[in-house]
């Protein structure tokens, strides 16, 4: 396939996944550029799709100043789902799908994974969903029950407050943990 790279976060990398995992009211960061953030925010977020109990679906909507800023989030999300070895996938994965791959790779059919992929949604087939969105008054429009609200490059988002002010209440039908 291609040689494995060990994924090792800088402390204010480890500080974001926990904060990530313990805040119910949300986690907002400031940061440098090219500080890693998007990456490691994506790598969060695809675990907690991959782990989501399908009784108990996830959303995540990540909404960018551009469709293509959200689009490059979602992308690296999409990466990552495509990364986990089948096993993770848990009882999703039919036995016959089991026994014809190795359980231990990732899925070479992406249709073992996804129930709808393109380039602005993925339905995985755990019942999770994922929304790429440019910034706008209607960016959240259509979305309810949404786990995770990111908004990435935000400080380029014109009416930023109108945008998250329009795109908070996708949150509001989510249990706290």
């Amino acid at each position: 396939r291609g040689k494995e790279v060990a994924f090792e976060l800088f402390p204010r990398q480890q500080e974001l996944c926990k904060s990530l995992a313990h805040e119910d009211c949300g986690t907002c960061t400031t940061k440098y550029r090219q500080a890693g953030i998007s990456t490691v925010g994506g790598a969060f977020i695809s675990c907690e799709m991959v782990l989501a109990d399908p009784d108990s679906p996830k959303t995540a909507l990540i909404i960018g100043n551009t469709l293509d800023i959200a689009r490059q989030m979602f992308d690296k999300i999409k990466y990552f789902l495509m990364q986990f070895p089948l096993w993770m996938w848990g009882d999703i994965i039919p036995e016959n799908v089991l026994k014809e791959n190795n359980i231990l790779e990732p899925p070479t059919n992406h249709n073992i994974i996804f129930d709808k992929c393109n380039d602005k949604q993925m339905f995985l087939k755990n019942g999770c969903k994922i929304y790429a969105r440019s910034s706008g008054p209607n960016a959240s429009r259509g979305i309810s029950a949404c786990h995770y609200l990111c908004f990435d490059e935000c400080a380029f988002i014109e009416n930023g407050k109108e945008v998250y002010a329009a795109a908070l209440p996708t949150t509001s039908s989510v249990k706290s943990k």
